[in-house]
């Protein structure tokens, strides 16, 4: 059975920082508001799938997980790792048996999309998956300290190619700006990209 393609979703800066001390190093509603809208919006017979490491799941607000309206499926080696007990999270050992599950379970109930929320070490794997085809990057115009990166630069690699932003707003379902900014702090602006594996 052939499988959804996966799309990573990330926020980072010129640099490709995405985080500090495990969590993110600004705080822009707006954005996290695109990140909630983007990954939610399906079909009203289907739904979003998020894969993410446990690190990733440890920095979510126990009161806001598991991301609601979303399958969660949490990668960690540790098989005794307490998720909770709601429907629609699951644990996985690797990335590989992340996709597996979500596979058997497109099968049953048809999924959208699946997402890779991070962290950096999930990003690597998933960059290096057959099934990764694209990448939504919020591309941070400003630098924050950083000590956690995007692993692979891949606005540097001929293989993936930025998409016209009509591709992007078809492929979320939904119009975006030129430029957002932080309404708190004007200076900080951000662009929104589709990225496409071109082999």
């Amino acid at each position: 059975m052939p499988g959804l393609p996966l799309t990573l979703i990330v926020a980072a800066t010129p640099t490709l920082g995405i985080g500090r001390n495990c969590a993110l190093p600004w705080r822009l509603k707006e954005e996290m508001a695109y990140f909630a809208r983007v990954t939610t919006s399906a079909p009203n017979d289907k739904v979003n799938a998020v894969i993410m490491g446990r690190k990733c799941w440890d920095s979510i607000p126990r009161t806001f997980r598991p991301l609601k309206d979303r399958v969660n499926v949490i990668i960690s080696r540790n098989p005794a790792l307490d998720i909770g007990n709601r429907e629609g999270t699951h644990l996985a050992g690797c990335l590989d048996d992340a996709i597996r599950m979500l596979q058997v379970r497109h099968s049953r109930s048809p999924l959208h999309h699946i997402f890779i929320i991070g962290g950096a070490q999930i990003y690597k794997k998933a960059m290096e998956h057959p099934d990764t085809k694209y990448i939504l990057y919020t591309r941070i115009q400003k630098e924050f300290d950083c000590d956690c990166f995007f692993p692979v630069d891949f606005t540097k690699d001929d293989r993936w190619k930025q998409q016209p932003r009509a591709k992007l707003q078809e492929f979320i379902n939904a119009e975006v700006l030129d430029l957002d900014h932080s309404r708190k702090d004007p200076s900080v602006t951000w662009e929104y990209t589709l990225w496409a594996k071109t082999d």
